[in-house]
């Protein structure tokens, strides 16, 4: 049994889907993950509330104005006849601005915890495709228990095959008549060597991400960014300002990363 910052994990048969998904969540998000992301709902944006609410408010103030207006006119009024039609249409008015008022109660402003829970929700999806997508993309094995191993392109959509995250199931096509569904399970080596390598959105809320890991993804970044070589002095130089890492581990990084062009005499930057 694994522990991962209070995230218990049985590794008799390798990951779960929702392992995974919580390992992954954790490792982008750092101290912002909050373990609720599996279960946040689906909601309307909170601009789109806050609109709402605002185009609610003015309805009802619309409403009110319109049933202050009849009133006004009635006291104006003198014929009996245009008396009792302004009454019949004040009491429509009114019915009007029950109805409006009645969405109060289902159309209100966001608050905190909505704000929380459409946060969470953003990120459900953005860890779900990015765990689908490492899966399809065969980045490390799945199988299915018992079933045997699953195919990547399995996970993508067409495929005739469905998973669902939250119960760790795959079902397969209706034509095929052998199996009806299994329980998926991830290998472990490979997942955590392929989690190894994900860059965390924010480092300074890693949870995980070692000092020598945050410069190996810096140094990565440099390489993607410059498209001519910078020398090796001024890279070791840079991690030193960056990082709080020995000499050593900043060679090893070169010389482990560092293209052969870059090992080569390079421009100064």
């Amino acid at each position: 049994m694994a522990h991962n910052d209070d995230l218990i994990i049985e590794l008799r048969h390798g990951y779960l889907l929702t392992d995974a998904f919580e390992l992954l969540g954790m490792r982008l998000y750092g101290s912002d993950w909050t373990r609720n992301e599996l279960a946040a709902e689906t909601r309307a944006h909170p601009d789109e509330r806050t609109h709402a609410h605002k185009e609610l408010q003015i309805r009802i103030a619309n409403a009110d104005e319109n049933v202050q207006s009849i009133d006004r006119n009635i006291l104006k009024a003198l014929d009996a006849s245009e008396i009792a039609a302004l009454k019949a249409k004040r009491d429509e008015a009114i019915k009007r601005r029950s109805l409006i008022l009645g969405k109060q109660n289902t159309v209100y402003p966001p608050d905190a915890s909505y704000m929380a829970n459409h946060a969470a929700y953003e990120r459900r999806c953005h860890v779900k495709a990015a765990l689908i997508e490492a899966l399809s993309e065969g980045r490390f094995d799945a199988n299915l228990l018992n079933l045997g191993g699953i195919q990547s392109h399995w996970w993508r959509a067409g495929s005739g095959h469905k998973y669902y995250l939250e119960i760790n199931v795959m079902t397969f096509p209706a034509l095929d008549s052998r199996h009806r569904r299994g329980s998926v399970r991830i290998n472990q080596q490979g997942f955590d060597a392929w989690l190894k390598g994900v860059q965390p959105l924010d480092w300074s809320k890693s949870r995980d991400t070692s000092e020598e890991e945050k410069a190996e993804f810096w140094f990565r970044e440099q390489l993607q960014q410059n498209s001519d070589p910078v020398k090796k002095d001024i890279i070791l130089n840079r991690m030193d300002e960056l990082f709080d890492l020995s000499a050593r581990k900043r060679i090893r990084i070169w010389d482990t990363l560092a293209p052969a062009t870059w090992k080569k005499s390079g421009r100064k930057k």
